[in-house]
């Protein structure tokens, strides 16, 4: 270029036409996404998205333990988790103790437990709930009243015990799976 050419500002450094391949690879990427993004719609839509539960049931010492629980859920979502006992004879023993996993119940926001334990007891493994007086009755149910805490990921397995007279008379094994 000369001395006294003016500059030559037509020129580009973007080309002209860009490599078809790359629009089409940009076009399949667009429609995996929209495709991707309508499946997760619809699930939520179908309520597939949302909370799930189980009931697992064990017996021994004539008692039967039956834990309704999540087995999948979402942080920050209410989580229903609930303890029934029912007595083969129609009668409960005097005292029971309820004994969960502490690392399972660290997954909740604990609003309640219904009805309140007469003594209640925590170590590094396990909360027990101990519930007196029950001789009059059949069966028993103890309610969790909890969301999930919004931190939680992938969820727990434990173990639910029946305690009686400080001996384990049934034991049942749960998990429960969170989803992002």
């Amino acid at each position: 270029m000369a001395a006294d050419a003016p500059p030559d500002w037509s020129r580009s450094t973007i080309p002209d036409d860009p490599e078809p391949r790359w629009d089409r690879q940009e076009q399949r990427l667009r429609w995996v996404a929209y495709v991707l993004i309508g499946i997760l719609v619809i699930g939520a839509a179908l309520g597939l998205l949302g909370v799930r539960t189980s009931t697992v049931e064990a017996s021994g010492g004539g008692l039967t333990l039956m834990v309704l629980h999540a087995s999948i859920t979402r942080p920050g979502l209410a989580t229903p988790f609930s303890v029934t006992v029912m007595a083969d004879d129609g009668t409960l023993p005097e005292e029971i103790t309820v004994r969960l996993a502490t690392h399972y119940l660290e997954m909740f926001d604990q609003n309640a437990v219904e009805p309140e334990p007469d003594r209640s007891t925590v170590d590094e493994e396990s909360v027990r709930w101990t519930y007196e007086d029950l001789s009059d009755r059949g069966e028993m149910t103890v309610l969790l009243d909890a969301r999930l805490e919004p931190a939680v990921q992938w969820g727990r397995r434990t173990t639910v015990g029946l305690e009686v007279e400080g001996e384990e008379v049934v034991e049942t094994h749960l998990a429960t799976w969170v989803l992002p």
